[in-house]
């Protein structure tokens, strides 16, 4: 037999059965595996993501991914002439699990009502000295969570910001770290940096 009329032999009935059903059963297969790779990618969202607000009323502390947090202050350090300010924002954390603590990213920004978000930012040595402090700047989040404190180590942490002078008034602190995502603390001092 030539491979023209091999070619053009007929199917056998089983073959067609057999290529029906995989044509059948190929959008059943690519929607399943679109489902487990969109369930881990949704999973993997949920953990790095601050999804859930824990409030912190004013002058209270609130425990969370291992450790007790209160805000000490926020200092309004300089004004800078493109209309910004620079704002130096303090924690006291007491750890009590120093395993969750030290899982980082550790997160701690500014956001105001209407959704806006400030990262820290690196201060200046000018913009330090107007701390007019003889104490020493506390660590960064990130710092002291590589240092991993004991449990019933009390730490000071601290972070920088520049923000627009306007949004001062409203501006409230947040913490986030990776053993209490989804779960975020935002705490209710308004007027950082005032």
């Amino acid at each position: 037999m030539t491979e023209r009329a091999a070619a053009l032999a007929p199917i056998s009935a089983g073959a067609r059965r057999t290529r029906r059903l995989s044509l059948l059963a190929l959008p059943f297969v690519v929607a399943l595996a679109l489902v487990v790779h969109s369930w881990e990618t949704a999973l993997e969202w949920w953990r790095v993501s601050d999804l859930v607000e824990r409030r912190v009323e004013a002058g209270q502390s609130a425990s969370y991914a291992g450790a007790d947090w209160r805000l000490l202050r926020s200092t309004r350090v300089v004004d800078r002439p493109d209309g910004s300010a620079v704002v130096l924002v303090e924690f006291e954390a007491v750890i009590r699990d120093p395993d969750a603590f030290a899982r980082l990213p550790c997160t701690i920004a500014l956001a105001d009502a209407e959704g806006r978000r400030w990262l820290p930012s690196f201060m200046r040595p000018r913009e330090l000295r107007g701390l007019q402090r003889n104490v020493a700047i506390p660590e960064t989040c990130g710092s002291v969570s590589l240092t991993r404190p004991q449990a019933g180590t009390r730490v000071e942490i601290a972070e920088s910001f520049v923000l627009p002078k306007e949004s001062l008034a409203e501006a409230q602190p947040m913490v986030s770290l990776a053993a209490g995502r989804p779960y975020f603390l935002r705490f209710e001092e308004l007027g950082v940096g005032e």
